[in-house]
């Protein structure tokens, strides 16, 4: 598993805060693949905050709050202060 370049600028956080990742302009396929492999580098649990947006269409978010498994995520949150935001908890 090896994160591009351009997938390293979609991530960014502080340590001990959430971890949060831009999923801008991506396919499903590729944003699947992009949480799925950070969530697989986390050591312990953290808080992801996805950034998918929904003014263009809501295929990420659909895919982040609906169709998103991974054995390591307990609990989609969905922003009620803004669409474009679902927090994922990680154990």
């Amino acid at each position: 598993m090896v994160l591009t370049d351009t997938e390293l600028r979609r991530i960014w956080g502080v340590q001990g805060g959430p971890v949060y990742i831009d999923l801008h302009g991506l396919s499903c396929r590729e944003a699947r693949r992009l949480l799925g492999n950070v969530i697989n580098l986390l050591r312990g649990p953290a808080s992801i905050k996805v950034i998918h947006g929904y003014h263009h269409g809501t295929a990420l978010r659909d895919m982040v709050r609906t169709n998103f498994c991974n054995i390591h995520v307990y609990a989609v949150q969905p922003d009620d202060a803004n669409q474009g935001l679902t927090t994922l908890q990680v154990a």
